[in-house]
């Protein structure tokens, strides 16, 4: 075990760590961070729209919004590709010290630019929400990084500094924002005579055999057990490797929201909020289950202390207290079930959404959503609540040993530590 770990700390967790922190994977994570507020509105108001109440539908205020295929819809998912393509262009400019304003805007006419009209003069919708996503991010990266080229070799419009800030600021992208779009409207222009394809379509086909990483449940047990793996050496797993996962998890939820709100099957079960609400119940590790343990089965003071004063969090899915006051990090003992509730959790879940006995996920739910109130925003499913309540039990049970035996070794410490302070003082 001891050896193992040493492994994690040594390879694993620099190599993730560098991940995470490179400047374009950094970049997207951050960016897409950056728009949760947007899917989560987009969801709710899908979720609003379709709640499974006898004539819920009819009613005045529902018709008044329209919440599907509406405003609020059409504010939030239905252009979260152009979103995005905003906000990971911003993240990218800042990151190179240029004007993320500008950085987002040209990311953004670098998309549309790129972009094929659905009909001749007709260009629309469908080519912004989540089917195009991987597209935008990479229209984002590729079209900060052609301005930046431009930055960095100075080819820029100078203006002396009487210039107000803002109008030189516009001056300064005059000449990286014509490389692009004369960069994104030749490739537009040659895709379409080579090939009789749009860049859109492109990307699409290329990443296709990828996407296993973010719908298939050998994509989820590899995110959930480098997810803990990485914690247990002391690096974020959930940061580092929602760098690499992140985008598979976004689309394949907001895939589900749409189908859901069109009244189709949902195509998904592995989403970001079936890792969220069932899988990291309690958070990394499922610890919910094990702040219950420490609660109302620990001897030691330490255990009951730590009990009290992480359940609360826990019920939130915020689990900081029992990462670093267990703590969980190099802690050979609680290694074992921190990383295997997770995948038994995984697997259960999954089994139960594939087979149609809890509904799959259709909403994007905030990660801090409590226990019970995050299962049903997400599903829509009453028996999503019990699949929860099942997960919650399932980490108990496996914890339980392990934190027996942790148990005893602290209260042992404890006893050793009373004895020794009652020698020193007779």
């Amino acid at each position: 075990m001891k050896a193992f770990m040493a492994w994690i700390e040594k390879y694993l967790a620099p190599m993730g760590a560098k991940l995470s922190e490179q400047r374009h994977l950094a970049a997207v994570r951050d960016g897409l961070l950056a728009i949760t507020s947007f899917i989560i509105i987009g969801s709710f108001a899908v979720l609003i729209n379709n709640i499974p109440i006898p004539g819920w539908g009819d009613l005045h205020i529902i018709k008044l919004f329209k919440f599907y295929d509406g405003p609020i819809w059409n504010g939030t998912l239905a252009i979260l590709a152009l979103i995005a393509c905003f906000s990971i262009g911003s993240h990218l400019a800042q990151s190179y010290k240029m004007d993320g304003v500008i950085g987002g805007v040209m990311a953004v006419a670098a998309f549309v630019t790129v972009t094929p009209e659905i009909t001749e003069g007709a260009w629309g919708m469908p080519f912004l929400g989540t089917g195009y996503l991987f597209s935008a991010i990479i229209t984002a990266l590729v079209a900060i990084e052609i301005m930046h080229w431009f930055v960095k070799n100075k080819i820029v419009i100078k203006v002396p500094d009487s210039v107000p800030p803002a109008v030189g600021r516009s001056f300064s992208a005059l000449l990286p924002g014509l490389g692009v779009l004369i960069a994104f409207s030749l490739l537009r222009g040659g895709l379409n005579v080579l090939w009789t394809i749009s860049f859109n379509d492109l990307i699409l086909t290329a990443l296709s055999p990828l996407k296993v990483l973010g719908g298939s449940l050998g994509g989820a047990l590899v995110a959930v057990i480098l997810v803990h793996l990485l914690w247990a050496v002391g690096a974020h797993g959930g940061t580092i490797v929602f760098t690499i996962f992140g985008p598979f998890f976004l689309e394949a939820a907001t895939k589900n929201a749409d189908a859901f709100a069109a009244g189709k099957e949902l195509p998904n079960v592995i989403t970001g909020p079936f890792l969220d609400m069932f899988v990291y119940v309690g958070g990394a590790g499922a610890t919910l289950g094990l702040a219950i343990l420490m609660l109302i089965r620990a001897k030691s003071e330490q255990m009951k202390a730590m009990g009290k004063v992480a359940i609360g969090p826990a019920l939130f899915n915020i689990n900081e207290p029992i990462i670093f006051g267990v703590p969980m990090i190099a802690n050979p003992i609680l290694l074992i079930p921190f990383v295997l509730a997770p995948v038994v959790i995984t697997l259960v879940s999954y089994f139960a959404m594939a087979s149609g006995l809890v509904g799959k996920t259709m909403a994007v739910a905030n990660w801090a959503s409590p226990v019970i109130m995050g299962a049903w925003i997400s599903t829509a499913d009453w028996k999503a609540i019990i699949l929860q309540l099942v997960n919650v039990a399932i980490a108990v049970l496996i914890y339980y040993p392990f934190f027996v035996a942790f148990d005893k070794m602290k209260l042992r410490e404890e006893n050793e530590r009373a004895g020794t302070v009652g020698k020193k003082t007779a």
